[in-house]
């Protein structure tokens, strides 16, 4: 692709850090929009459309508008396989320099986000990977992609090394910590009972995040070794949350249409030397190396998250060795000025 200042990223819910390796080039102005501009409501069963950000959705619609009078714009798509959007995708394609994002790793169909039955729109998705340059988050999205007949290339998240380091300081000791949004599908449940399971007072576990579950937490703080911190929006005081921590745990669980495909908060307490118990999805089995960085257990085990724990806090050595690992591990394979350069040799 022909590189020009200006880097346009359409996506459907990416999260601003996904992108923050194209950010930190300074050869690329990076602007991004959301393409779900309306966030449906439900009322007595029926769904109705209404505007999330009344100004933000009139910038979005307007770009998209715009963009298919335009040309030779770089943008990056991210979105859901057999998007409806499709002949828009295609009509894009056509005119500009487009790179599909993707961390989708079930391209045989089996597991989509939306299910599709139509022949056109298959076609279609066919017709716009052909034409585009294909980036996947992990090689297991890469190979799914590569076996529906299209090639791509892997370009993971990444992490600021420099912002997320080992403190140097002691910290707590027997401190775990949770990093992430308070759903059910990362786990939450399975790791209150597994707190409680682990019925002392020695180990102190940590929740740092929102979401749904918050007052399960609060609610969990006042008789067990938790405490809620709430959400912390700096990337710097999060940095040094997590180096002050033994461990960090993303006890994620597989859904029909959501599963952890990558886990950045992996990659964060690595660089910060913090070895990470997690299950094993689809991303995490990726990120983490059993027994060298961290431990891969099954999910939705709570009694499996209790002996990983136990045996990780219990073993200094092992949790020293597989600190320095996780470091040297995040600095070679995540490090954002490395991922950077991946996504200018791309773009």
């Amino acid at each position: 692709m022909d590189v020009t200042d200006s880097v346009h990223i359409l996506h459907r819910s990416g999260a601003p850090r996904h992108y923050s390796a194209i950010e930190y080039s300074a050869k690329y102005n990076v602007e991004q929009y959301e393409y779900t501009f309306i966030k449906p409501d439900t009322v007595k069963g029926i769904k109705l459309p209404t505007l999330q950000n009344p100004k933000k959705a009139l910038t979005n619609v307007t770009f998209m508008s715009k963009a298919v009078f335009h040309k030779n714009k770089n943008i990056i798509i991210g979105a859901p396989p057999f998007d409806i959007r499709s002949t828009y995708f295609n009509r894009l394609a056509d005119r500009h320099n487009i790179v599909y994002h993707t961390s989708w790793p079930f391209w045989n169909g089996y597991r989509v986000p939306k299910s599709t039955r139509s022949t056109y729109r298959i076609k279609s998705w066919e017709e716009f990977l052909e034409s585009v340059t294909i980036v996947t988050v992990t090689d297991a999205a890469r190979k799914s992609v590569e076996k529906f007949g299209f090639s791509a290339k892997t370009i993971p998240h990444c992490v600021n090394t420099d912002l997320f380091r080992p403190s140097g300081d002691e910290g707590d000791h027997n401190k775990v910590l949770f990093v992430g949004r308070l759903v059910r599908e990362k786990g939450i449940r399975y790791l209150l009972d597994a707190i409680k399971d682990l019925q002392t007072s020695e180990v102190r576990f940590e929740f740092v995040g929102d979401g749904p579950l918050r007052n399960e937490i609060v609610s969990a703080s006042k008789q067990l070794p938790v405490d809620y911190l709430g959400y912390i929006n700096s990337q710097r005081k999060l940095a040094k949350k997590i180096s002050n921590s033994d461990l960090l745990v993303l006890p994620s669980i597989r859904d029909k249409i959501w599963e952890e495909l990558f886990g950045i908060v992996l990659i964060e307490a690595m660089a910060c030397g913090t070895p990470v118990v997690a299950t094993d999805c689809i991303g995490p089995s990726e990120v983490v190396n059993d027994g060298k960085t961290g431990l891969l257990i099954p999910q939705k085990d709570s009694s499996a998250i209790v002996e990983a724990i136990e045996y990780l806090l219990e073993a200094d050595q092992l949790r020293e060795k597989m600190a320095r690992r996780c470091r040297s591990v995040a600095v070679e394979k995540y490090d954002i000025e490395k991922i950077a350069k991946e996504w200018e040799s791309t773009i």
